[in-house]
C-alpha cells in the first residue's frame, strides 16, 4: 500500500483508492473514517470503529472486508531462505454509510461504535433508492432483470466453453525464472512463474457478470472505396480495436514478452492462440488469448501470466456479429466472468471496479461502432445493452444441467 498525506478537499484528481482521516495524533477521527475515491471523487464512505488483521471470513454478513495492505517477511525452512508473503490485513466495514463530509473533530459528531444508521424514532418511511441500491450492495443478484431468453442461452454456452488443450499448453509454456512483477513475491527465486487460463469455475467471487452489448448496423460501412462485408468490419475491428474503445479505460496490445511475441498472429486472418495484454485503468491489468475464432466471431479467455499477473476476472468474452432476419446486422460483445480474487472482490464491492468500469468500456464500444458507421456512409441505430449479474450457483446449477433455463429467464420454455 501507498500512503500519501492530504486533506478531503484537495484529494488529486486523478487519485483512486482508500483515504482514511485521523487527527494529527494518527488516531482516526470520531471511530472510523474511511472514503473510497475514483478519479478523485468520492465513490463510498464508510464507518467503524475498529480495524485489524481479519480474513473475509471472519466479517460479519452485515460487513465487508477490504484487503489494506499485504506483508512479506523472510521464511527459511532448514538451510533454504527466500522471501515470502506472510500474511494480509483487512479493514473490516460495517453497517453505515454517510453521506456528508467527515467531522474533523476528535468529540461528538458520530461517536464511535454507532452502526444501527437509523433514526430510531419507530417512524418508517419508505427507502430512498441510494438506500435501496445500498441494501444490495453486496447482493447484486437481489434484484434480477426479466432477460429474453436467446440471450440467457448464448450466455450460458460461453460459460461452458472450454480453452483448447493447444492454448492450454502455448499459455502454460509462459515461463520466466528468477523475475516477478511486484504481485509474485510469495513465489521463490528458484521456481519458475506458472501461468494459466483462469477458469470460471474456480473463481473467487460468488456474483457471476453475464453482459451483453450490442449494435444494429443497418447499412455496412464504405472501407477504402467499397461497401463491406460483415466479416470484414468485424476484422477491421479486431486488428483496430483500440480505435473502437476508450483506451483511457483499457488499451490492447499483441504480446510480446518473455518467450512469446503475437504481433504478427494477432494481425493476421487467423489469430487463434494470439495472446492479447490489456493496460486497465486501475489496480491491476490483464493478459487474454483468442481462444476460439471464425469469419463471424473471435472469444477472449482470460490469464493469469508473469507479465500482468492474474487477470481481474475469470472466464470468457466473445466479440462477433449476428445477422437478423430484415437483413440487418448486431454487432455485439458479451462476456460471462467472475472476480478472480479477495483483493478484486474488495475493490468491486467498495467502489464497483471492474465491473462498472466493464460496462463504461463496453458502451464506448458500442458508441464507437456507430460513429465509425455512420461516419463511413453507413447507418448505425439502436444500441442494445444486457446486464445480469446473479449468484454464480444459480447460474453453475444450469450450466452443470441441474437446472432448466427457466430458472434464469421466464422466457425460455
Amino acid at each position: 500500500m501507498v500512503q500519501r498525506d492530504f486533506g478531503y478537499r484537495d484529494v488529486p484528481q486523478d487519485f483512486t483508492g482508500l483515504v482514511f482521516y485521523t487527527n494529527l495524533g494518527g488516531e482516526f477521527v470520531n471511530g472510523y473514517y474511511y472514503y473510497y475515491y475514483v478519479r478523485g471523487k468520492i465513490s463510498k464512505m464508510a464507518r467503524k470503529g475498529s480495524a485489524g488483521s481479519v480474513s473475509p471470513s471472519q466479517a460479519r454478513s452485515s460487513c465487508f472486508s477490504v484487503p489494506l495492505e499485504q506483508h512479506s517477511g523472510w521464511v527459511c525452512v532448514g538451510d533454504n531462505c527466500s522471501y515470502k508473503y506472510t500474511n494480509t490485513t483487512y479493514v473490516n466495514l460495517c453497517d453505515y454509510t454517510e453521506e456528508t463530509e467527515p467531522d474533523t473533530d476528535d468529540g461528538g459528531g458520530y461517536g464511535g461504535e454507532t452502526t444501527d444508521g437509523g433514526g430510531g424514532d419507530g417512524d418508517s418511511e419508505p427507502p430512498s433508492n441510494d438506500e435501496l441500491e445500498n441494501a444490495i450492495y453486496e447482493k447484486p443478484f437481489a434484484l434480477l432483470p426479466d432477460v429474453p431468453c436467446a440471450i440467457v442461452q448464448q450466455w450460458v454456452a460461453l460459460a461452458k466453453f472450454t480453452v483448447g488443450l493447444a492454448q492450454q499448453q502455448k499459455v502454460g509454456g509462459i515461463v520466466t525464472q528468477n523475475s516477478y512483477p511486484s504481485f509474485s513475491i510469495d513465489i521463490p527465486a528458484s521456481t519458475a512463474y506458472l501461468s494459466k487460463v483462469l477458469d470460471i469455475d474456480n473463481a473467487y467471487s460468488s456474483v457471476v457478470n453475464m453482459d451483453y452489448f450490442g449494435v444494429r448496423v443497418n447499412t455496412l460501412p464504405m472501407i477504402n472505396g467499397q461497401r463491406a462485408t460483415a466479416e470484414q468490419f468485424l476484422n477491421l475491428i479486431r486488428i483496430n480495436i483500440n480505435n473502437f474503445v476508450d483506451t483511457e479505460n483499457s488499451e490492447f496490445t499483441p504480446y510480446n514478452h518473455y518467450n512469446v511475441d503475437d504481433r504478427a498472429l494477432w494481425s493476421s486472418n487467423n489469430p487463434l492462440g494470439a495472446i492479447v495484454s490489456i493496460d486497465i485503468w486501475g489496480p491491476r491489468n490483464g493478459s487474454v488469448i483468442v481462444s476460439n475464432y471464425n469469419s463471424n466471431s473471435w472469444t477472449f479467455s482470460t490469464l493469469k501470466d508473469p507479465f500482468n499477473g492474474v487477470h481481474p476476472v475469470s472466464g470468457n468474452r466473445e466479440f462477433g456479429f449476428t445477422t437478423n432476419t430484415d437483413g440487418s446486422y448486431t454487432f455485439y460483445t458479451r462476456g460471462v466472468d467472475r472476480l478472480s480474487d479477495a483483493i478484486i472482490t474488495g475493490s468491486q464491492i467498495v467502489g464497483g471496479i471492474p465491473f462498472n468500469q466493464a460496462d463504461e468500456l463496453w458502451t464506448s464500444f458500442q458508441n464507437r461502432i456507430k460513429l465509425y458507421v455512420n461516419n463511413h456512409s453507413g447507418n448505425a441505430s439502436n444500441s442494445i445493452t444486457e446486464t445480469y449479474r446473479p449468484d454464480w450457483s444459480a447460474l453453475k446449477d444450469v450450466v452443470d444441467g441441474k437446472k432448466p433455463l427457466s430458472t434464469l429467464s421466464t422466457d425460455c420454455k
